[in-house]
């Protein structure tokens, strides 16, 4: 019965070392995998975490999705959401979204996808902002550089007009 043991055991150990390796050898590692995952979920709840606690609750966080609930007549160039935020109630929200190109780019399209809105603020040049009404929605839009050269970053600021 012992010799049954250390055979089993012998086996289990050389499967498990031969599956090991067979992993390890294909590139991609899932346990390396599962732990990345893992890791990025933690730093992304925290972050959201943290964002939330310091608006003392006001506030929801999504990043890389616009939030639940984000008026969809509001246009948006297209682009990478880096951020997005929901006040309570869905009262306003604010994205940040990056873009490829430079900022003249970004802004000339802001501009042309607010053509049909209200300008209640001509766009600024100097700031790179504007602010544009419809009858639900106040949006004030700025264009910034992005974080590598060859991008920039769109923010708005987007408030019920209901209230």
């Amino acid at each position: 019965m012992a010799h049954r043991r250390l055979i089993t055991s012998s086996l289990l150990m050389t499967g498990t070392i031969a599956l090991t390796i067979s992993l390890a050898g294909c590139g991609s590692n899932p346990i390396d995998n599962a732990i990345d995952s893992a890791s990025d979920q933690v730093a992304e709840n925290g972050t959201e975490e943290v964002i939330e606690d310091l608006s003392g609750g006001s506030m929801d966080v999504e990043l890389d999705s616009l939030p639940e609930g984000f008026p969809a007549n509001v246009p948006m160039v297209e682009g990478d959401i880096l951020v997005a935020t929901t006040m309570t109630g869905g009262l306003g929200y604010t994205v940040s979204i990056t873009v490829g190109g430079d900022t003249a780019t970004a802004t000339e399209q802001v501009k042309a996808d607010f053509a049909d809105w209200e300008e209640t603020s001509p766009w600024n040049d100097d700031l790179q902002a504007g602010m544009y009404d419809d009858d639900d929605w106040g949006v004030t839009v700025s264009v910034g550089d992005g974080f590598t050269k060859d991008t920039s970053t769109v923010r708005y600021g987007v408030i019920s007009r209901a209230n």
